[in-house]
């Protein structure tokens, strides 16, 4: 009951397409398209994000400077005084849901 079918007929350019995505490393080349979409996914994309980020930072402080002041300038509510423009902190465990 279990095991297979002898009635069942399997879609052979399903099996090629299996079989082809199993063992793609084996046909892959570097080819101008490659090339370009590797380079914009890797140093376009987070090479933009890393510009807007320092664009739209409030405070105009080396990054290494942010890591060593961060923990010692701190508001009495414990948020931290050095915020970007964009507040991406999530709801944490204990935050009350009236501060979002």
């Amino acid at each position: 009951m279990a095991g297979p079918s002898k009635s069942l007929v399997l879609d052979p350019a399903l099996q090629k397409y299996y079989e082809l995505n199993a063992n793609r490393y084996k046909y892959f080349r570097w080819t101008p398209r490659h090339a370009w979409m590797s380079f914009i996914y890797m140093v376009a994309i987070p090479g933009a994000l890393t510009w807007l980020a320092y664009k739209t930072e409030v405070c105009s402080i080396t990054p290494m400077a942010f890591v060593m002041t961060k923990a010692t300038q701190e508001d009495e509510d414990g948020i931290d005084s050095l915020q970007g423009k964009y507040e991406l902190r999530g709801k944490r465990k204990g935050d009350t849901i009236s501060e979002w």
